[in-house]
């Protein structure tokens, strides 16, 4: 393959995943994102001193070590708010008490030092494997903890960890150029 038919095959592929989902204009441009971030994360993961083998169904996954994977978890956490916007008035504190909240954020606390030693051992693949790792902490903060429809203050808690996951993650699949998607 050249760079351009590996986009072209990623996007006929993606596009047989997603097309009955969406109206054709959205699934197509939901399905050329995810292509390129399947191609870009399948590259950018493994070590530049391995050896790589590139694997359609595992690229495109919408589970575990992929591009979409990533994508998917990220699009997830921005419908939470976009459906239940923080309340900029609230000023009470909230205390991680759920043990996926407290494992969630310690994973994002760990950002700054996976950030540099990807600079310094100049490894994107150490940031590509943190993105898959911190979205399968807030895949499973996702399925035990609610955040909309609990006490005020855990929710209001829980939207703020929720912004903190998007903004760590859009930094991270900003660095790697995986494509952000809003929805999905």
């Amino acid at each position: 393959y050249t760079a351009d038919e590996l986009l072209d095959e990623g996007k006929k592929r993606a596009y047989e995943i997603v097309k009955d989902r969406y109206e054709e204009e959205i699934a197509r441009d939901i399905a050329e994102k995810v292509a390129l971030g399947a191609i870009r994360y399948s590259f950018l993961k493994v070590n530049a001193e391995k050896e790589m083998v590139f694997d359609w169904e595992k690229s495109l996954s919408f589970e575990g070590d992929s591009g979409p994977y990533i994508q998917y978890a990220y699009a997830r956490a921005n419908r939470i708010l976009e459906k239940n916007p923080i309340d900029k008035n609230w000023n009470s504190k909230y205390g991680l008490e759920h043990p996926k909240e407290k494992m969630l954020m310690k994973k994002i606390i760990e950002w700054e030092v996976i950030l540099e030693q990807a600079y310094k051992n100049r490894a994107p693949n150490i940031i590509a494997n943190y993105l898959v790792e911190l979205a399968g902490e807030f895949n499973k903060f996702y399925v035990d903890c609610r955040v909309s429809g609990v006490e005020k203050d855990q929710e209001e808690g829980r939207k703020r960890l929720v912004r903190i996951y998007l903004e760590v993650m859009k930094r991270g699949m900003n660095i790697l150029g995986i494509p952000i998607i809003e929805r999905m």
